[in-house]
């Protein structure tokens, strides 16, 4: 008795229209109808190193652990979920830390900013990138993050904070990022820094 096998190959099509499994072809078909919040877009396109991204990703989603937030994940804190830096005894939101409390208000004033504290965080980030004629967006995750280290060093270092030393900080992470932009921003970013 002779038995012939006949070996059949079986091809897989995927509905991305390719054979061979790839995950990356998968999230492009699964996601490519959803379009993210154009700060999300702007915040992983930006040259910022990539803790300021995550920081910033964190401060969009409102999980940055601004005292509200560990209010609402039923974190006790004795000294209270009031903004420190702030005299208006006003609980600690990343709205308030950021765009609201006249010390943030003060930093961001240095910069030459304004901030249009109605609406979503989204529609204020919008408006501004609109408003502010400059060459990156990453000053504004960068100016953000240096309100957050001032923030840290108050409460965990008893640092007195100041617009001086805010702005020292500022143009320090600014220049630690130039290796990241473009050569030829290199003279309009530092004189920029220069003219604050």
């Amino acid at each position: 008795v002779c038995a012939v096998m006949l070996t059949m190959k079986i091809f897989r099509l995927f509905i991305w229209g390719k054979t061979v499994y790839c995950s990356a072809d998968y999230y492009k078909h699964h996601f490519q109808a959803i379009t993210p919040p154009e700060p999300f877009l702007w915040l992983w396109k930006s040259k910022c190193i990539p803790r300021i991204k995550f920081f910033t990703w964190l401060l969009l989603q409102d999980r940055l652990n601004t005292r509200n937030v560990l209010r609402r994940r039923n974190k006790h804190l004795e000294e209270g979920y009031n903004y420190p830096m702030c005299h208006d005894n006003v609980e600690e939101t990343a709205m308030h830390l950021f765009f609201e409390c006249t010390s943030s208000v003060a930093r961001w004033f240095v910069l030459g900013w304004q901030w249009s504290v109605q609406g979503s965080l989204f529609q204020m980030l919008k408006q501004q990138n609109r408003h502010v004629q400059s060459a990156f967006f990453m000053e504004i995750m960068v100016a953000a993050w240096c309100l957050w280290k001032e923030r840290n060093d108050y409460v965990f270092n008893n640092k007195v904070p100041s617009v001086q030393a805010w702005k020292r900080r500022f143009a320090s992470e600014v220049k630690l990022h130039l290796c990241r932009i473009r050569e030829d921003l290199h003279v309009q970013i530092m004189n920029w820094l220069n003219s604050l």
